[in-house]
C-alpha cells in the first residue's frame, strides 16, 4: 500500500489545491466551519465540477468510502492521528494530524 501526504493549509480558512489521486487530477477545497468547529472537503473534477462535497474531516475515518460513483479515486482519503480520536481543531488539521492518500 502507497500513502502520500496531501498537501495542507491550516492558516487558511478556505483554500483550493489541485492534486494528482491514483493517476486522475482533482480540485480540492478546504474550508473551516468556525460554527461547528470541523474541517470540510470539497471534490471536483479537473474542469472544477463537483463530485463530491461537505466530506467532514475526522480522523481515522475514511472519507470516502461512501462514494462509489465512477470518477471516484482507487485510494481512500482520511486524517490520521495516531494521540487522538478527536476532530481535528483547526490549528492540528495538516500538522499533527495530516490528511493522507493510500492505495
Amino acid at each position: 500500500m502507497t500513502t502520500e501526504i496531501v498537501p495542507t493549509r491550516a492558516e487558511l480558512e478556505l483554500y483550493r489545491m489541485t492534486i494528482d489521486l491514483g493517476g486522475d487530477t482533482f480540485q480540492l477545497d478546504l474550508r473551516y466551519a468556525y460554527r461547528d468547529r470541523h474541517w470540510y472537503l470539497d471534490f471536483s473534477d479537473v474542469d472544477g465540477n463537483p463530485v463530491r462535497s461537505g466530506l467532514k474531516c475526522v480522523v481515522n475515518t475514511p472519507l470516502l468510502l461512501a462514494w462509489v460513483q465512477q470518477g471516484r479515486p482507487e485510494g481512500e482519503v482520511l486524517v490520521v492521528d495516531p494521540a487522538t480520536d478527536d476532530i481535528p481543531d483547526r490549528d492540528r488539521f495538516g500538522a499533527l494530524a495530516p490528511l493522507v492518500y493510500g492505495e
